[in-house]
């Protein structure tokens, strides 16, 4: 079974086979990295580091490198990567080489998403320290950026974060990049949401996070305002489909929470916390959500996110206007007792 992300410091000192994959290119090669420097010293890679990418991969250099032995070091590495586009012959190779227990070598191989049903890495994963990296959630995303701030010797406020996100993708190497040049141009010890958006170019009124907030408070006018600037901004990423898809994860939660609520007869903020949204730094606006609105305008208002969906899947609507009736539906009609679900795609059966 494949770990998610968690491995040892025991593991990497003693174990001589890891077999690291996903989408998460930053991960991998950062778990490669202390894994080269834990065990070969920078001055003797030259002797005792091999490395096979899909363009050098050969099958006799390969083998030569998995027998060879180590000079002036314990231990030698070999990383081959692409692991899931290499030949027959040379997974024959490394199974040969497997099979012969030599641990002088410690072996990585690496790779995007290699068929696991296949044999070859059915054998691999019980056998090898096995780490899968997939993109990271939010949250996680959210946890790695703090951490890293703080590794800076910064701390960021939620207001920053949250717009420093809604900017960015969820590519760890160009999150680490951009936060770099924050700590280059901006020397004080608290980033906020001035210094994001100053430094990086964008608005600090008008973006996802501020229109969430917005949508939460009930706040229709506000909404709608930040919803037309931020889908005229020509820096804006944000597509009408990502706005629905995030209020509709926001709305989910808050519903989950009141239910709680009402079964439980807690409040909103201990049942959100016994429900696992328990950082009232990062949950705040699902808290918020499930306290201004009903558990029976919440229920609806999943209907109608699933409508928008459809409607901004199927070209049915223009983009924009689908999220401007969105809102209209969510915070101003969530308590009207006839809910227009699917009314639309009604509409278009009956014209065929």
């Amino acid at each position: 079974m494949a770990k998610k992300r968690a491995i040892t410091e025991k593991e990497i000192n003693n174990e001589t086979l890891f077999f690291i994959y996903g989408d998460e290119k930053y991960l991998i090669d950062e778990l490669i990295t202390k894994i080269l420097d834990t065990h070969i010293p920078e001055d003797l890679r030259v002797f005792n580091y091999d490395y096979f990418s899909e363009e050098n991969s050969n099958a006799e250099a390969i083998s030569n490198a998995l027998h060879a032995t180590p000079m002036m070091s314990d231990k030698k590495i070999v990383h081959i990567t692409s692991v899931e586009k290499l030949s027959v012959s040379i997974l024959d190779i490394i199974d040969l080489f497997l099979s012969k227990n030599i641990d002088s070598t410690i072996l990585i191989l690496s790779g995007g998403k290699p068929d696991l049903r296949k044999k070859f890495f059915k054998n691999l994963s019980t056998k090898a320290i096995t780490v899968q990296f997939d993109p990271l959630n939010e949250k996680s995303l959210s946890d790695w950026i703090l951490t890293y701030v703080k590794s800076n010797n910064r701390s960021m406020t939620r207001e920053a974060l949250m717009l420093f996100l809604s900017t960015v993708s969820s590519n760890i190497k160009y999150i680490k990049s951009e936060l770099d040049k924050l700590f280059i141009f901006y020397d004080g010890n608290t980033i906020d949401e001035n210094v994001v958006a100053d430094l990086l170019g964008v608005s600090k009124e008008f973006n996802l996070f501020k229109l969430v907030e917005n949508v939460c408070k009930r706040d229709f006018k506000n909404s709608v305002y930040i919803t037309d600037q931020l889908l005229k901004s020509k820096e804006n990423k944000t597509e009408p489909i990502a706005i629905n898809l995030y209020l509709a994860r926001i709305f989910t939660s808050a519903f989950k929470i009141s239910s709680e609520s009402r079964k439980s007869g807690k409040s909103i903020e201990n049942s959100a916390a016994s429900l696992g949204y328990n950082n009232p730094w990062l949950h705040r606006d699902f808290i918020e959500c499930a306290k201004n609105y009903s558990l029976k305008e919440l229920g609806k208002t999943l209907r109608y996110f699933l409508e928008c969906d459809i409607k901004l899947k199927s070209s049915y609507q223009n983009g924009s206007t689908s999220i401007m009736i969105l809102l209209k539906k969510v915070i101003t009609e969530s308590d009207n007792k006839d809910v227009d679900y699917l009314v639309f795609f009604n509409k278009l059966n009956g014209e065929n």
